[in-house]
């Protein structure tokens, strides 16, 4: 197991690297890494492929654990240089176990994707599922409104709005 390969290599027991590492985020300041602010909203910082499937498989896990019912959404937000053509990938495979839908944010600054150009980049990537573009605040505030289970990722920036709006809110 990798807690145990990560004990082994760093010559620490077993339960010093578990509580250090249950421990990262007062420890570091770190956040966003599969982080649930509220009970309806994760939020992650991932942004390449592989962290990407990580993530999304964690939230529809998540989702199916908390009884399935719910709507779901991803609200997702890249900077310019980002595989964005492979989170449409990803997305429609995802999609394939359970349908939710997708709405795009402008982020900001020169490197910053406009919601309508990661929204295009997705769809070339094989995104087919439902896809609208918003602001963070009303992708957050009408699901939210309408029950349902939330995912934010793509960007540290769009991860640190996110936190921001909703521990300003809950």
């Amino acid at each position: 197991d990798m807690l145990a390969e990560l004990s082994r290599t760093a010559a620490m027991e077993e339960h010093v690297v578990r509580r250090g590492l249950e421990q990262v985020r007062r420890l570091s300041g770190l956040r966003g890494r599969q982080e649930w602010v509220t009970p309806w909203c994760m939020v992650d910082v991932g942004h390449n492929p592989d962290a990407l499937a990580t993530t999304f498989e964690a939230f529809l896990t998540a989702a199916d654990d908390r009884g399935g019912m719910q709507t779901l959404l991803f609200v997702l937000g890249f900077m310019q240089d980002k595989d964005v053509e492979s989170a449409g990938r990803l997305l429609n495979q995802m999609s394939q176990e359970r349908p939710f839908s997708v709405s795009t944010i402008d982020m900001p600054g020169p490197r910053g994707l406009a919601a309508r150009e990661t929204a295009r980049r997705l769809l070339e990537g094989g995104w087919g599922g439902l896809l609208s573009e918003k602001s963070l605040q009303e992708a957050l505030s009408a699901s939210r409104a309408a029950r349902a289970m939330i995912l934010v990722a793509g960007s540290h920036i769009l991860a640190a709005q996110a936190i921001k709006w909703l521990e300003n809110r809950v």
